[in-house]
């Protein structure tokens, strides 16, 4: 005979259990690992309260026949003022009961209400099961489109026909992820995925950031080790398509843009505007006649946060050893700066909307670091040899090492007993101007909300993939931006390889 489930002996109910002790029809009832760490405290705390209500039960009923037999005249007590402590612990040890008597009410009710499954979630067939094998025609209407990817159906089509993943299909119409163990036979094991079904699977994880877990059992079903393996076929393959795209190596599409891109941002600080000072004054700026030097772009670089790498214990028996060089790994990506573990991006915003990227690294370098590393300067310098004079990006004060090709404020310059009022007016238009690029890191993590979760970032994994989902994201905020931003340009400029170096040197 089957088990019978465990129920709550006081109100009748049947309890949620972990989900690896239930069958996979009924585990979307359950409780995941992190949910059942949760439940473990819950009742810790449950019982805790409750000894501690039980030892004030204990000491108040000691005290109580105290008083009786001082008031039954059995007991003297040495002092007038005797009398009077004892009634104060008496209340002092009411207050303690009650006190941890609401609790254990408080305790019971929230554990009742998360792990209790009511009649009517326990109705529902355990034949329930989310839709598979979904096409971009089930969802055909912008409402379902955008609310799943954040794109209208016919946005979702043609980045579909830019992706290109059509020609990925073999003869029967699928794509072959391979999963790299091979059968008794020989021959390689893989999972076939429709291009639209692998399609729609992405774009919805980037957008709700949800566990594959969670993604199969609310919205695309199947089993979870079958989509861990699509998750991280389709970040490599975009991520090898459109590397020469969204690297600084994509400044090259824009070279002959950047005087439009100079004087969009001179219009910017050309404009009057209103500015609040750090001391909550409130002051008008006229604008300025024109920019100080020539700009294109801005510059920063942003830490996304990580899991601890190798964090956890070597093995899952009793008292075991941590793992080897994790002290090592840990402080490879940790930084002091933010006191968080993590990994870096240096990004170049265009006025346009558009950004390039290099990395991600770890965290621990500064800024200055990763410039060394991605050469940007020196890139920024090569490609704009027959300009007359070359173009900069804006970046923040860390970057004001007097660089041909980076610029900051001029307080990164100048002392601050020699700055005039002239330096600050300018100062501040430069600020109005580069707090776009930390607002297109807000629109980043809020669009799609996978890179804004420590857990899609394990460093230490054994298949790590966390290049290639920062990279990724940056190329559909890209897209976000040009869909969302300039209709006009269109996601076509994404569709063909980036000129080379060498063309652009020829000029």
């Amino acid at each position: 005979m089957a088990r019978a489930p465990a129920r709550n002996p006081i109100t009748g109910l049947r309890r949620r259990g972990a989900q690896r002790k239930h069958t996979y029809s009924a585990r979307w009832m359950h409780l995941n690992h992190a949910e059942v760490c949760n439940r473990i405290t819950i009742h810790s705390l449950w019982l805790r309260c409750t000894f501690e209500a039980y030892s004030s039960f204990n000491t108040l009923l000691r005290m109580m026949m105290c008083k009786l037999l001082i008031m039954g005249g059995v007991l003297h007590p040495p002092t007038a003022n005797f009398s009077q402590l004892l009634n104060f612990c008496i209340h002092l040890g009411t207050m303690h009961f009650d006190l941890f008597v609401d609790f254990i009410t408080f305790w019971f009710r929230f554990d009742q209400l998360l792990h209790d499954i009511t009649p009517l979630e326990e109705s529902r067939s355990l034949q329930f099961m989310p839709p598979q094998n979904i096409r971009l025609d089930d969802w055909d209407d912008d409402f379902a489109s955008k609310f799943h990817t954040g794109f209208r159906i016919r946005d979702l089509r043609e980045i579909y026909r830019l992706f290109g993943l059509q020609n990925l299909v073999n003869g029967r119409g699928v794509i072959q992820v391979f999963t790299g163990h091979s059968n008794q036979r020989g021959v390689a094991c893989c999972y076939n995925f429709h291009p639209e079904e692998l399609f729609l699977f992405f774009m919805t994880r980037m957008r709700k950031g949800f566990t594959i877990v969670d993604m199969c059992n609310l919205i695309f079903g199947g089993y979870y080790s079958r989509w861990s393996y699509a998750w991280k076929a389709i970040l490599k393959y975009l991520d090898r398509r459109y590397r020469d795209i969204i690297g600084h190596q994509g400044l090259l599409r824009f070279r002959d843009q950047f005087p439009s891109f100079h004087e969009a941002i001179q219009r910017k600080v050309m404009r009057p505007k209103w500015f609040v000072d750090r001391n909550g004054n409130r002051w008008r700026s006229p604008g300025l006649m024109f920019l100080p030097c020539l700009l294109m772009g801005l510059v920063d670089c942003s830490i996304y946060g990580s899991l601890v790498p190798l964090s956890g214990p070597l093995g899952d028996y009793e008292e075991p050893y941590r793992k080897e060089d994790f002290e090592v790994m840990q402080n490879a990506f940790y930084t002091g700066f933010k006191q968080v573990h993590g990994i870096k991006v240096e990004t170049v915003l265009l006025p346009n909307g558009i950004s390039t990227l290099f990395g991600p690294v770890s965290c621990r370098h500064n800024d200055l670091g990763v410039q060394n590393m991605s050469g940007l300067n020196n890139f920024l310098i090569l490609i704009q040899q027959n300009f007359n004079a070359p173009y900069s990006a804006l970046g923040d004060l860390i970057y004001g090492v007097n660089w041909q090709c980076i610029r900051s404020y001029y307080r990164a310059y100048i002392l601050p007993h020699l700055m005039t009022q002239q330096h600050r007016i300018v100062d501040a238009e430069l600020r109005a101007v580069r707090q776009h690029i930390e607002f297109w890191y807000g629109k980043a993590a809020n669009n799609f909300k996978v890179i804004a979760d420590k857990k899609s970032f394990k460093l230490a994994s054994h298949t790590p993939h966390a290049i290639e989902l920062l990279r990724v994201s940056h190329l559909l905020v890209n897209i976000y931006n040009i869909i969302h931003g300039d209709t006009s340009s269109g996601v076509t400029q994404f569709d063909c390889p980036p000129p080379s170096l060498e063309e652009y040197l020829a000029l």
